[in-house]
């Protein structure tokens, strides 16, 4: 079924192409052509239309007229021909497999194309791309070309393409083992076959589809699939494809158990088979009967059933064999063949010549050799004191740029010391409950202006960064449109307090992207900080952001109706230090903001446009890429945050062949690469201190009181509580207890935050479990520590988990809740060990929790995602069996729950270093 399948989804790939052979029409073609010597267009086009049916009939011919039509159409440059030709070059090294020279002729194809206005042969180039990369294993390139295909035809409106293109997609797609997306695909290509009324096009679109039910076993709909495709190719006379569907239909009655139906569709398909001396279909055919036979109990039957398929086989294989050879030989007989003959005539040509030769030669290079002494001469001089020249001031322009580098990254350091010191005593100043109001507003405005300062120096030194090619754009994955609502937010308060209007729209549909979120929060603060200085009381400034609809790009607008800019001023705008004579009765500022903008927007290659009108106002438009294709070559992916590639399709995972494949959803992903902490405590302002505090480097959930903070420790799992003590309705010390009693949340550090600071509240807080404790006023830098430090502790505790989870010892007398846990989550595995279709669905299930709650918990104390728990149980079970040669490696592999030996292979391997067959024979070793 595998073999037959894939040829039939495999050959309805090629745009244009035809899934087999017309017979009539390809006589029709071979008459046309012996009566056409001419070499012109038209031969070239009855040439490639033989191609069109040859290809996948009789390859060799297909080369051989391939190249005849490349070699007529590159002479007399005929564009159409030679791209057409070229395809069909391609194709014949797909079809043998050799993919490096396909890939050539296509992408020659491609670029042939690419300077015509031949969108079909263009989206043909592409497609036959995807194909070549989809059959070597390469799907992400496959996929890149098969949609560049697609959307040429879409722009294109050529619909029989658009669901070629659509089909190809869904054997892609059926080729990784994701068969939902596979029947999406295959069921737009339906769709527009079906507007369009094309036959063929239906067939095999109906068929793909009853292979994609069959693999999912849901076998109804696969015959009814099979009946569509069949009723079609029954009216339309292709004798293959009946025959392999009838051999697929018959394998899913056979699933059906009903043998009568199966054994009917076989004995078609087996006389179709004959009549046509196919033997790659008859060994197909044999094989499926040898399995009715052996459902059916006539095991003397399927045996017989089971040689001849072997016979065929055989047959097939020396065939091949044979054909190659005669090939291998074929060949070299004509180029020795055309070696012997150019070897004559280059022998009379270089006696006829080689006087004439000699002395030509001989005067020439005589003549160009002094020639080009002296001019040599002449030109090593002048070079050489270029050279001298630019390189001593190459040299002097380094120097004063290291100096300038240098001097800003100094004065910026020595800035920093004493700010620190200034700034350090000031918070521990406002942070002390005995300071007087009056005093309090003294230190606060110290502070502000110390922070001012501190962020100059900041500014400079990133200047200085930026200059120095030092700085690096760090993208993570993240929440665009949350991240770009929460930094407008914080122009909020400023907007109120100057009475300015401020106007935000941020029309981003995709939620996710990739930036670097300090360098596009350092451009759009210092653009709104600049807004909202120069425009006045009852005035407005406008925050837009929008997608480009074409790029994917960020397109930040933000304008006011503020003093504006001289047109004559606004060409140095962006220079380190200018300011605007018109804006600089203000009296403050630096010059710096701006310039930093440019700069950062300059490190992500995007754009920036400043328009302004003197007294009407300013707008700075700025375009940055946020898609992974179109940042910069040298950016840095951070892949710590949460991720989204994968849409969460279904609440179970897919298998195939024994392997998950992940489609944990976007919380498990978040889990998986960034620490969540949460914060309980009743009060507000503290609540949102704490959480500011931790941002950046944790992901933050906050809760007013324990009731509220235990229900979202259930639902979260986060992996650090951080708790005040004296809260409504449930406390600190109750919210510890209860998370440290249940099964779900017994991992999960905690940390009491309070205002007692007697040894017995401390005491009582950790005899709950309680992991640290905090006294009130605590630092932010020593929460921060203390959070990291038991997130950490908890990695190197689920690291000694995992060495000993597979361990064959027994459990401690008194195992902790989450020994538990792991034992249970260990013993369920091996219960269902041989069912390969046990995955994280039914392991959640069983468990009582859900998906991201076991996602969570296993991360947490095994630092194992659930798929890798349950294939490391079946990887360390099938050692054991292969230690012990308790069976056969094939029985092994379906003991644990693989069903595809060379899955089980590579993950086998990938474990142990070692393919299994090698592993019994290492051990052996070892020990002696």
């Amino acid at each position: 079924m595998k073999k037959i399948a894939w040829l039939y989804l495999s050959l309805s790939l090629m745009s244009g192409l035809p899934a087999w052979g017309q017979n009539k029409k390809l006589d029709s073609l071979y008459h046309q052509l012996n009566q056409h010597p001419k070499e012109d267009t038209v031969r070239v086009q009855l040439l490639t239309g033989i191609c069109y049916y040859e290809y996948t009939s009789d390859n060799e011919r297909n080369k051989l007229h391939a190249t005849e039509a490349l070699r007529i159409s590159r002479r007399l440059h005929y564009t159409f021909g030679i791209g057409t030709a070229l395809k069909y070059m391609a194709l014949y090294y797909w079809v043998i497999g050799d993919y490096d020279p396909a890939t050539e002729y296509a992408i020659e194809m491609l670029q042939t194309f690419e300077t015509s206005s031949n969108v079909l042969g263009l989206s043909q180039a592409y497609n036959l791309l995807g194909l070549i990369h989809e059959r070597s294993q390469d799907f992400e390139k496959a996929k890149y070309y098969y949609t560049k295909a697609l959307e040429i035809r879409q722009k294109a409106g050529l619909k029989r393409d658009v669901a070629y293109s659509f089909n190809s997609l869904g054997s892609l797609y059926y080729n990784l083992s994701k068969f939902d997306e596979a029947q999406d695909y295959f069921q737009k290509s339906l769709k527009i076959r079906e507007e369009i009324k094309d036959e063929d096009g239906l067939s095999q679109t109906y068929g793909n589809l009853a292979v994609i039910f069959m693999k999912k076993k849901e076998y109804t709909a696969a015959v009814e699939y099979y009946q569509k495709a069949l009723a079609i190719l029954e009216k339309l006379g292709n004798k293959y494809r009946t025959m392999v569907n009838y051999t697929n239909l018959g394998e899913v009655y056979i699933h059906q158990k009903k043998y009568g139906e199966a054994e009917h569709y076989l004995k078609s398909a087996l006389a179709m088979a004959t009549t046509l001396r196919h033997k790659e279909v008859l060994a197909e055919v044999y094989d499926k009967l040898t399995l009715l036979e052996t459902e059916s109990g006539h095991h003397k039957q399927a045996l017989a059933y089971l040689e001849l398929k072997h016979n065929y086989l055989d047959s097939i294989y020396t065939e091949k064999k044979a054909k190659q050879i005669a090939e291998v030989e074929a060949r070299y007989q004509t180029e020795k063949k055309d070696q012997t003959i150019l070897a004559l005539e280059q022998q009379k040509e270089i006696q006829n010549l080689k006087q004439l030769y000699l002395i030509l030669g001989l005067l020439a290079m005589t003549v160009i050799c002094v020639t080009i002494y002296f001019l040599q001469r002449s030109h090593n001089r002048k070079v050489s004191g270029l050279l001298e020249n630019q390189k001593s001031l190459n040299l002097r322009l380094q120097e004063a740029d290291q100096l300038k580098s240098n001097l800003f990254a100094n004065i910026s350091h020595e800035f920093r010391t004493p700010l620190t010191l200034i700034l350090t005593p000031i918070e521990d100043k406002l942070a002390s409950p005995t300071l007087a109001a009056g005093e309090k507003e003294s230190f606060q405005l110290v502070a502000r202006n110390a922070n001012r300062l501190l962020s100059l120096v900041n500014q400079l030194l990133d200047l200085t960064k930026l200059e120095a090619k030092k700085m690096e754009l760090v993208v993570q994955q993240g929440d665009l449109k949350k991240f770009l609502t929460v930094v407008s937010a914080s122009f909020d308060s400023l907007a109120e307090n100057k009475k300015i209007r401020f106007e935000k729209s941020i029309a981003v549909e995709t939620r996710d992207g990739w930036f670097d979120a300090d360098k596009l929060e350092k451009i759009i603060n210092n653009v709104l900080f600049n807004a909202f200085k120069f425009t006045t009381e009852g005035g407005q400034v406008t925050f837009a952001i929008t997608q480009s609809p074409q790029t994917n790009d960020l397109e930040i607008a933000i304008s006011d109706t503020g003093k504006g800019i001289p047109e004559e001023e606004q060409q140095h705008i962006f220079s380190p230090f200018y300011q605007s004579r018109h804006a600089a009765d203000d009296g403050f500022g630096t010059g710096l903001g701006l310039s930093l903008v440019k700069e950062l927007v300059d490190l992500y290659q995007g754009n920036i446009q400043l328009s302004s009108t003197l007294h009407q106002g300013t707008t700075l438009r700025i375009t940055l890429p946020q898609t992974k294709d179109r940042l910069p070559a040298f950016t840095v992916f951070k892949e710590e945050t949460a991720m989204v590639d994968h849409p969460a399709t279904t609440a179970a995972s897919l298998q195939f062949n024994g392997e998950d494949i992940p489609d944990e959803v976007a919380s498990e992903n978040e889990a998986a690469h960034e620490e969540t902490v949460l914060i309980v405590e009743d009060n507000d302002d503290l609540r949102n201190y704490i959480a500011s505090t931790l941002q950046g480097q944790f992901i933050t959930l906050t809760a007013k009181d324990g009731a509220e903070g235990y229900a979202l420790a259930i639902e979260r799992i986060p992996d650090l509580v951080i708790s005040d003590v004296m809260m409504p309705n449930l406390d600190g010390i109750g919210l510890t207890e209860i998370l440290k009693t249940d099964e779900r949340t017994s991992h999960i550090p905690v940390v009491l935050l309070t205002a007692k600071a007697d040894p017995q509240s401390k005491i009582d807080g950790l005899q709950t479990g309680a992991d640290d404790y905090l006294s009130k006023p605590f630092s932010s830098e020593e929460l921060r520590i203390r959070a990291t430090n038991l997130i950490e502790q908890r990695k190197k505790l689920a690291i000694i988990y995992r060495a000993g989870y597979s361990a064959v010892a027994p459990p401690p007398k008194e195992p902790s809740l989450d020994d538990k846990f792991l034992m249970k989550a260990k013993q369920l595995v091996e219960d269902n060990i041989a069912d390969p279709g046990f995955g994280v669905e039914k392991m959640a299930d069983n468990m009582h929790l859900s998906r991201a709650q076991l996602f969570r918990k296993l991360k947490a104390i095994a630092g194992l995602s659930p798929n890798e728990f349950i294939n490391e149980i079946r990887l360390q079970k099938a050692a054991q069996l292969i230690l012990s040669k308790a069976d056969t490696l094939t029985q092994i592999s379906y003991a644990v729950g693989f069903n595809e030996q060379s899955y089980f292979a590579k993950r086998f391997r990938k474990k142990f270093g070692v393919a299994p067959s090698e592993y019994s024979k290492r051990n052996a070793t070892q020990k002696a």
